[in-house]
């Protein structure tokens, strides 16, 4: 029986309240980017990279009216079993493709600046377009068992749970189902830890530590703006996918201390809807000059942000 005690529902609350308040600001400015990334700027390979991350925040974006609706009517699940299957393999989807895509954009680089003669003859917009569609594939393997374990099940108070199952029984009373479930939801807890995290981020931070110390030994910048764009990629993607993971592994006790599970629930939404929204623009932001981001036309300070031609990236040209 499910019995919502009131502290969660304060937390619900404030969830679903921050899923709408992100989602209002998310659908826009992951649209504006689309927009200008996609229509109104030449097909570069660094546009093309950008034109897939913020794909893959936009579709999480599209997706917060349901998790806040899901939040505000907790445990009901009011959507039926095939939006129970599909919302769940889009919020994956999403996950890995973006943590896939960070990945890709910090080997590349990673290759531009350590192996730039290697990048100058292989470096391709058909490449990027081959690899970006190739990963989309990959976070559609990975995240498919979640069209497999993912149901709707009716409680005792004639409630719709929508929940993995991870052993394909209704019988929740058999031990042995029971350890069959736990062991399986283990084996998928530690194949998202190592492939979407641990893996990302190890070769994220060693690109972008390399690229600095790179950078740094051979003078290639005097600026120091692209030492904040490292430390920062590297901090924001610890901060907004740490949680999560955190998360899901604590969820497969919720019986021990269920309130700290409710404070990782709250901070997993928190993080992911600020990775999905908020990151993005913090990689414009960064470097740059809080004042002349205004005086700057929208589509200008978009071609500052992501041309190639840049004076920091034609002093590493000169460097080749």
């Amino acid at each position: 029986m499910h019995v919502v005690p009131e502290k969660i529902k304060l937390v619900n609350l404030l969830l679903a309240a921050f899923y709408y308040i992100t989602f209002l600001f998310g659908i826009v400015a992951n649209s504006l980017f689309l927009w200008v990334l996609g229509f109104k700027m030449k097909n570069t390979i660094n546009t093309i990279w950008f034109f897939h991350l913020i794909l893959a925040n936009f579709i999480f974006v599209i997706l917060m009216p349901f998790i806040g609706i899901y939040y505000l009517m907790f445990p009901d699940w009011i959507f039926g079993q095939l939006m129970c299957k599909l919302i769940n393999f889009l919020i994956s989807l999403c996950m890995f493709a973006a943590v896939f895509l960070l990945t890709i954009i910090s080997i590349d680089r990673y290759l531009l600046v350590v192996h730039p003669l290697w990048s100058r003859c292989h470096r391709t917009t058909k490449c990027a377009s081959i690899i970006s569609a190739v990963t989309w594939v990959l976070a559609l393997v990975f995240s498919a068992p979640y069209l497999a374990f993912r149901e709707t099940h009716r409680d005792e108070q004639n409630k719709t749970i929508c929940y993995n199952n991870y052993a394909f029984s209704n019988d929740w009373e058999d031990l042995n189902t029971q350890n069959l479930r736990k062991k399986v939801q283990w084996l998928m807890f530690v194949f998202r830890l190592l492939l979407g995290f641990l893996l990302p981020f190890v070769t994220i931070s060693f690109c972008y530590l390399t690229i600095a110390f790179k950078m740094k030994m051979k003078n290639l910048t005097k600026s120091k703006k692209p030492f904040k764009v490292i430390i920062t990629a590297i901090i924001s993607f610890f901060l907004c996918w740490t949680p999560y993971h955190v998360f899901y592994g604590y969820s497969i006790y919720p019986d021990n201390y269920p309130e700290l599970l409710n404070i990782f629930k709250a901070v997993s939404s928190y993080s992911a809807c600020i990775n999905s929204c908020f990151t993005p623009i913090l990689y414009l932001f960064i470097g740059q000059n809080f004042k002349q981001v205004f005086r700057r036309s929208i589509m200008t300070f978009f071609e500052s942000a992501f041309n190639e031609n840049t004076d920091d990236m034609d002093q590493v040209h000169e460097y080749r």
